[in-house]
């Protein structure tokens, strides 16, 4: 056997000695503290699958965002109504995706009309006034923003996700998207669905699919 193959088992078999040694912590096995902080400073981290955890799909309600974002709009509307000394009153709707007002004062309709489309331009608008009965404001939300809305709702839910959960030191936590509105979240080590629920948090328009 030659000098230079004598040398390359001998490379290799240190080799592996090294990542051997260096794997104890992994298994359990004591080993002095200037070893764990200078040749082993981690032991290995067990997916999902070795060493258990929660597996958990979300459900972003995009129906319940639409709806909140035409709620603050609307609120938005009725408070600049209201610094104009503009009255308006909200009837009952039975879409959830659009607000209806009466408006008392029929000489202020062009008014509200133009103070939608320069101030408000995520909102349609659509006004009914018949001869002899106040005239009837619907709003609803543009395509665009809802298109819109539904594009960022997930994402915005994902980021809100992964901030709690880096908050509480979950190691290598599982964060993906799913299709149009899941989330999948997977939490290695947790096995208490209680507070996988409380790490995540009562988030806006999750439903916990499990």
């Amino acid at each position: 056997m030659n000098k230079t193959l004598r040398w390359k088992i001998t490379l290799m078999v240190v080799a592996i000695l090294f990542s051997g040694i260096s794997l104890l912590p992994s298994f359990g096995v004591k080993v002095p503290e200037w070893w764990t902080k200078y040749l082993s400073p981690g032991s290995l981290k067990l997916g999902l699958d070795l060493q258990g955890g929660m597996h958990l799909v979300l459900r972003v309600d995009l129906d319940k965002a639409i709806e909140n974002a035409l709620e603050f709009a609307a609120n938005d509307l009725e408070e600049t109504l209201r610094e104009k000394d503009i009255a308006v009153v909200r009837t009952e709707s039975d879409d959830p995706h659009v607000i209806r007002y009466t408006l008392p004062n029929t000489n202020a309709l062009a008014t509200v009309k133009q103070l939608i489309q320069d101030d408000f331009p995520n909102l349609n608008i659509k006004v009914q006034a018949e001869e002899g009965s106040f005239p009837r404001i619907t709003l609803r939300l543009s395509d665009e923003r809802i298109q819109m809305i539904r594009k960022n709702a997930v994402n915005q839910a994902l980021e809100i996700i992964r901030n709690r959960i880096d908050q509480f030191g979950v190691a290598e936590p599982v964060i993906v998207r799913q299709g149009e509105d899941e989330i999948v979240v997977q939490l290695p080590g947790v096995k208490d669905p209680e507070r996988a629920m409380k790490l995540i948090g009562r988030t806006a328009q999750l439903e916990f699919k499990m």
